[in-house]
């Protein structure tokens, strides 16, 4: 079942607040297996942030949108950004950030504001749910590749060879001294001692296969040994064990990538890495730790949806897909169980597409 009224309800009354016209909802897509249609965005968008709120609606923010179809080179910027809520299936205006943005990181923090920040050297936004307003920080780092919440409320975040700590109590970064070399397209996750495991990537110093230990309470950084494989824009999850499943990515020359197929697990209580198998189809588009303890992911060029479970050790393809060619969309775990998948591009062109799928 769709919810197009609802939401073409909410796109008008956004826009009308705002004196613009609304614009014409996408039709659903008619190539969903096993995902159900939520309703439409008020922006057409990739390559935007999606973050859960405390009131289990999803903040989306930023992006980019084609204005020429099949043109993602003539893509535009978007300072907009909307809530939208999974329950009624629309979307509501917010406030602007300062700019247009593309490529970010979006980060609840426990007092419920959201922290945008990220690429381009653009300034540090934080949204406050209570004022419904963006506040702009001119604390830049450059091009952020990984931004990670730590329990005492600070981001640490890695940008190539600069690795700095936001505050966003004060607004501003203090840079920590260097790990183990440059990095780039690579993974940066919290563990539940409170350290973060950083792996993979590569951009002057060789590291794809190097990966080290964070330890926030000295600022320091470890070595804990080699992946198997080495890896570059892959994706990294923490699972209920306690273990990170290390999935996806390429390998070898930049200019001639090869897929990685095996997937490899950390184990922190052994600081060691063990293979796990493949899921058979690569690339992976999305990877996102599931209330049951399961790892969603969507693999491939069809969109295909393959499940990892870790008792098992067994990766299931489970016949559902998103569809052909579509990438460059958010996924978000909701606080119910579903998977919310927003935006993207769909064959060449920019969507406001939102799909739900129930695991």
């Amino acid at each position: 079942m769709t919810a197009r009224l609802p939401a073409v309800i909410a796109i008008i009354s956004g826009l009308a607040a705002c004196g613009s016209s609304a614009p014409t909802p996408s039709e659903p897509p008619a190539d969903l297996k096993g995902f159900e249609y939520a309703g439409n965005l008020i922006q057409k968008r990739f390559w935007h942030t999606a973050t859960l709120m405390n009131d289990g609606r999803v903040l989306v923010s930023g992006g980019a949108a084609t204005d020429r179809p099949g043109h993602s080179s003539a893509a535009l910027y978007h300072d907009s950004t909307e809530l939208f809520d999974p329950e009624t299936g629309t979307s509501s205006s917010t406030r602007n950030m300062s700019r247009g943005r593309v490529g970010d990181k979006g980060i609840l923090l426990a007092d419920g504001r959201v922290v945008i920040l990220g690429a381009h050297l653009a300034p540090v936004e934080i949204y406050d749910p209570q004022s419904d307003r963006f506040s702009a920080h001119n604390a830049t780092l450059g091009d952020i590749g990984t931004a990670t919440l730590l329990p005492n409320g600070k981001i640490l975040a890695y940008c190539r060879s600069d690795i700095a700590l936001f505050d966003p109590d004060t607004g501003n970064f203090v840079r920590l001294p260097g790990s183990f070399g440059s990095r780039g397209g690579h993974t940066a996750t919290l563990l539940q001692n409170g350290r973060i495991l950083i792996v993979g990537g590569g951009y002057r110093g060789g590291l794809g296969k190097v990966a080290e230990i964070y330890e926030p309470t000295s600022n320091t950084f470890t070595s804990v040994g080699e992946l198997y494989n080495e890896r570059r824009g892959h994706k990294a999850v923490l699972l209920n064990d306690g273990r990170v499943l290390v999935i996806g990515g390429t390998k070898g020359d930049f200019t001639s990538p090869e897929p990685v197929m095996e997937a490899e697990l950390y184990d922190p209580v052994t600081g060691t890495f063990s293979l796990v198998g493949s899921p058979g189809i690569m690339p992976i588009w999305a990877a996102a730790a599931l209330h049951t303890g399961k790892v969603f992911l969507i693999c491939g060029e069809d969109g295909n949806v393959v499940i990892y479970d870790p008792a098992s050790g067994s990766f299931i393809l489970t016949g559902d897909s998103i569809g052909p060619n579509r990438k460059f969309y958010s996924t978000t775990v909701l606080n119910d169980g579903r998977v919310l998948v927003a935006g993207g591009m769909k064959d060449g062109e920019a969507t406001d597409h939102v799909l739900v799928y129930k695991p």
